[in-house]
């Protein structure tokens, strides 16, 4: 199969995650965002997100998708929850993940995996108990897959 020209992890993640995991997921990114990262990596950061999403059918009752940014500091800034309010997902996603700053500060990874274990991979927030979890975690520009 072609590789992606923004990541060669992309096909090896559309391949395992489709197959294994059909369409109904929980997929969290948790995303560094430090400023050890070149602003052209951030970039094609983003475009992996938004390429990846894509590849499933986004809705409240397919794939839901939580993005988490970390650096010093780490922030939500999609719950699966904020799904049911958009009338095209993919598209009003896009908007929210091309707004997402890169952000000062070093690399705490800490910071990012509780305030998804606290605040995303809750019920609260529309983590569903009957479906499959993704959590895509990156590394500068390194992409990592959990399933579980």
């Amino acid at each position: 199969p072609p590789r992606s020209t923004l990541f060669p992890y992309t096909t090896l993640f559309r391949s395992v995650l489709v197959k294994q995991c059909k369409v109904k997921l929980d997929m969290a990114f948790i995303v560094e965002s430090s400023s050890r990262m070149s602003s052209d990596n951030w970039e094609k950061m983003l475009k992996f997100i938004l390429q990846l999403s894509s590849e499933f059918e986004v809705s409240s009752n397919a794939t839901r998708i939580a993005i988490v940014s970390y650096s010093s500091e780490a922030k939500v800034y999609l719950k699966f929850n904020d799904i049911q309010k958009y009338k095209n997902p993919i598209e009003e996603m896009a908007e929210v993940i091309n707004a997402i700053p890169q952000m000062p500060g070093y690399f705490y990874i800490d910071k990012g995996l509780r305030l998804t274990q606290e605040e995303v991979f809750v019920e609260r927030n529309g983590m569903r108990i009957d479906t499959q979890k993704v959590t895509i975690l990156t590394y500068q520009t390194l992409p990592l897959l959990m399933h579980s």
